[in-house]
């Protein structure tokens, strides 16, 4: 690991791409999780997804506390690659909803 690496510079970006907004329960999510690697080559380890489902429970003292649980564990799209620099890398997935 190199001295740019601890701060980030140069480093790639990610993002993920959803078919569709609304999953109803047994459907499935559909999308990519995309990665554009940033001025330099990188040692990316994996790229993994995970449905997680968030909510505001009201607590007793009035305030908002936000709750999270996975619907589906995280799963693995790729393992270790060396992005090289400039690149794009798509990795599609599904996810069966509960």
């Amino acid at each position: 690991m190199g001295l740019f690496d601890a701060f980030g510079v140069g480093g790639g970006s990610l993002s993920i791409q959803v078919h569709s907004q609304q999953v109803e329960a047994g459907g499935v999510v559909q999308g990519a999780v995309v990665f554009t690697a940033g001025r330099r080559a990188q040692q990316i380890t994996n790229v993994t997804v995970k449905l997680a489902c968030s909510r505001q429970v009201p607590q007793a003292s009035g305030q908002m506390m936000q709750e999270t649980r996975d619907v589906v564990p995280p799963y693995a799209l790729t393992g270790a690659f060396t992005s090289q620099a400039g690149q794009s890398y798509q990795f599609p997935f599904q996810l069966q909803v509960p």
